[in-house]
């Protein structure tokens, strides 16, 4: 190795010496400084704000309030579709919807929009109307625990009063509350009785005697079927709401569903939002789709389907889009599937509509392998078969794990059925949804390193479709694993010379893979 400079000992050091190594090591330091300034200058750093997204909150609505004596506020927020539709809305009240109380839940109400907002966006409960109810500082422990009949008369009788009048509202309710409050949203079902559908109570403080008013106020009540959800974060305040429970479940009380929930790792501060998603989730379980537990343990069908969503229309005034029905069919389908009920899940194929059939089950076919479950792997394959006996990538599968299990008569029946099956589709035009199985079926064998059958897969569909960007691609893909680069970037770019004779096509990704195959073929042939 050669050395760039001689050794110094400290017995060599003079002032002289000691000056230019100063600055030899001074011009050495500067020089990366400056690599990495000349770096900035040509790769400018810019900075801009990520775009704001607005937030409906609704309109702050306020009137005289005669069982308060005052004028009071609240919040109220339409959903989107309000103004274009006939239809009636659930409501949801939020009770502290300002930053005067419960001041560790700083803006409680626009966080609980959003919240409701993206649940409502994702299908899992209906577009509701938000309302929230403020309240000021001062008043908030006299309006729900020291004195809560003037408030509770204004929330039942005029709040709630002034929203059906005004608005178009279904009979479906909900009230919550958290903290004291959450002990007047438990106290309202016993004195309000019938005012709302449901009662969400998250971490109530049934401390000082509330937890004793409470369960009185339950004795002897009979309500039409209403639910209240104790939702509790930790176990500080848990063995109260369990008493609570416990009581009123042992007493004379009728028509009250009480139900506890705990998030263990949330707090009395934290455990809001959890709870909110939970507890609304919960309410409109019925809004959504069919869960697990119902479709097992009911064997639901086409016509239960069908009739589900019928009486989710009839209750909520929703149409159902062809695109949530076949989300539960695939749902039901997938459950089935999975459970070993391959007679259920195959009733319901033809209903179906989907290309990625076959993706999907092989994901189950998959799960099954790894549970060591060979025999339910092959009686899934056998099922898709019979549903789909032109499906090559079904036999195939099948002949593979006859194949692996020694059985080679099986194994060599599929594999000529494969082979029928292939000749059969390449003999005539390739549909698109032909060239998009025949390609999800390539990518399979290259995963199960069946690289030559997958590079022969690959080559007949270019041959039977030349003007497929996606088909050419794929060959390329097949080429580079096995490590024929100069084949690969053939590939490639007939794929970019078809991309630029199309319009909207962008070719700058198959670009930058085109000169990744290259920079590896150079590689190789320095080597």
């Amino acid at each position: 190795m050669k050395t760039l400079f001689a050794p110094l000992t400290l017995a060599t050091l003079t002032k002289v010496t000691v000056k230019k190594l100063t600055r030899l090591i001074t011009h050495y330091t500067v020089l990366p400084l400056l690599l990495i300034s000349q770096f900035a200058f040509a790769n400018e750093i810019r900075r801009s704000e990520v775009p704001q997204i607005t937030v409906n909150l609704g309109e702050k609505i306020a009137f005289h309030s005669t069982n308060l004596d005052e004028q009071r506020e609240f919040y109220l927020r339409l959903p989107q579709s309000y103004g274009q539709s006939k239809r009636n809305y659930p409501v949801i009240y939020l009770l502290d919807a300002n930053n005067e109380t419960l001041t560790y839940m700083e803006n409680l109400y626009f966080h609980a929009v959003t919240q409701i907002e993206r649940l409502m966006k994702h299908g899992d409960i209906p577009e509701s109307i938000i309302v929230g109810v403020p309240f000021n500082s001062n008043q908030w422990f006299s309006n729900v625990i020291s004195n809560p009949k003037p408030f509770s008369d204004y929330l039942t009788n005029e709040l709630s009063a002034y929203v059906t009048d005004n608005y178009r509202t279904l009979d479906n309710s909900i009230l919550i509350g958290q903290s004291y409050s959450a002990v007047f949203v438990i106290n309202s079902l016993a004195t309000s009785r019938n005012s709302f559908n449901s009662y969400v109570a998250i971490e109530p403080v049934l401390a000082s005697g509330e937890l004793e008013k409470a369960i009185a106020n339950y004795q002897g009540i009979s309500v039409q079927d209403r639910d209240l959800q104790i939702i509790m974060g930790g176990a500080i305040m848990l063995h109260e709401a369990i008493e609570f429970s416990e009581k009123v479940a042992s007493s004379n009380t009728k028509g009250v569903n009480i139900s506890i929930e705990t998030f263990p790792s949330e707090s009395h501060g934290s455990v809001y939002y959890p709870g909110l998603n939970r507890a609304l989730r919960k309410h409109f379980k019925d809004y959504r789709q069919p869960d697990k537990e119902l479709i097992i343990s009911s064997n639901v069908g086409h016509q239960q389907l069908l009739d589900y969503f019928d009486q989710r229309a009839a209750k909520y005034r929703v149409e159902t889009s062809e695109k949530e029905f076949q989300s539960a069919v695939f749902d039901t389908i997938f459950y089935y599937l999975k459970a070993k009920k391959f007679e259920q899940a195959f009733a319901l194929w033809p209903v179906w509509q989907s290309p990625y059939k076959v993706y999907n089950a092989n994901r189950i076919i998959s799960h099954f392998l790894r549970q060591n479950d060979k025999a339910s792997a092959i009686a899934l394959l056998q099922q898709m078969a019979k549903a789909m006996p032109t499906s090559v990538s079904t036999f195939d599968r099948l002949a593979t794990l006859y194949q692996q299990d020694q059985q080679t008569e099986q194994a060599n029946k599929y594999r000529l059925k494969v082979k029928k099956l292939l000749t059969d589709i390449f003999s005539k035009p390739l549909s698109p949804q032909q060239e998009a199985s025949l390609n999800r079926y390539g990518y399979r064998l290259l995963g199960e390193q069946r690289n030559q059958q997958a590079l022969s897969v690959f080559k007949r569909i270019t041959q039977a479709n030349p003007d497929s960007i996606n088909a050419f691609d794929s060959l390329a893909d097949a080429y580079e694993a096995t490590e024929n680069y100069p084949q690969a970037i053939k590939a490639m770019e007939t794929t970019i010379a078809i991309a630029n004779r199309k319009e909207n096509v962008n070719a700058a990704a198959m670009q930058q893979k085109l000169n990744r195959l290259t920079n590896i073929h150079n590689d190789h042939k320095r080597k």
